[in-house]
């Protein structure tokens, strides 16, 4: 469920919502999954036992200990890209967080109602986003490039047909060694052209206020 649908409606129908990220995806939510996290932003199908519930004060953390990055972090689960590009890595926002906190991004936070079968939940997450009005993206091709160098993803392709496949402990330690050398290692040039000198010019990691008025939450 992605944050552009959980922001305008402020709600989460968590038996009804399809899934943001294709039909293959939502084909299995629909007719095979037995579970579904309550994560609003980031939440996932399955089978088989569930990630532990969600507990304890709001906000939630899209990224933290109770998301679904961290739980497959914690499994050893493996990440498959299937017709799908490399640049669809939403690993890569968990290891930001691992790192200490992206510092070309900032943490903004967005209210609303988790709506089940029997109960509607208010609901208040964390979420670091893009700079408003700034470009900011991933050298996606570099970053592949040196993670097959690096024998941490396998990718197979046949014509228009990929598949890559890994490990998720292996990105994680992997992106967090370049992370701690470089804190901007996985952005592409024309991010960094901004970014660094204005992360150095403040001293510290960006702030929404920054970018954008102070948030105010009901």
């Amino acid at each position: 469920h992605d944050i552009i649908q959980f922001i305008p409606t402020k709600e989460f129908q968590v038996s009804e919502a399809r899934s943001a990220v294709g039909h293959l995806s939502e084909y299995f939510r629909s007719t095979t999954a037995t579970w579904r996290t309550l994560m609003p932003v980031f939440n996932a199908s399955g089978t088989g036992s569930p990630p532990p519930p969600i507990t304890g004060a709001l906000p939630w953390d899209v990224f933290g200990s109770q998301s679904i990055f961290k739980h497959l972090h914690d499994r050893n689960g493996q990440l498959l890209f299937y017709g799908a590009p490399f640049s669809s890595a939403t690993i890569i926002h968990y290891i930001e967080s691992l790192s200490g906190g992206p510092l070309y991004r900032y943490d903004k936070f967005f209210s609303g109602t988790i709506v089940t079968d029997t109960e509607r939940i208010p609901v208040q997450i964390q979420y670091h986003v893009r700079p408003r009005g700034q470009h900011l993206d991933y050298d996606w091709d570099r970053l592949l490039t040196e993670a097959l160098a690096a024998g941490v993803v396998k990718q197979v392709t046949d014509g228009s047909y990929s598949l890559i496949v890994a490990s998720v402990n292996d990105m994680v330690s992997f992106w967090l060694q370049r992370l701690a050398q470089d804190p901007f290692y996985l952005l592409d040039p024309e991010t960094r052209a901004w970014v660094v000198p204005k992360v150095q010019q403040l001293g510290r990691r960006l702030v929404l206020t920054d970018f954008e008025p102070p948030q105010h939450l009901q």
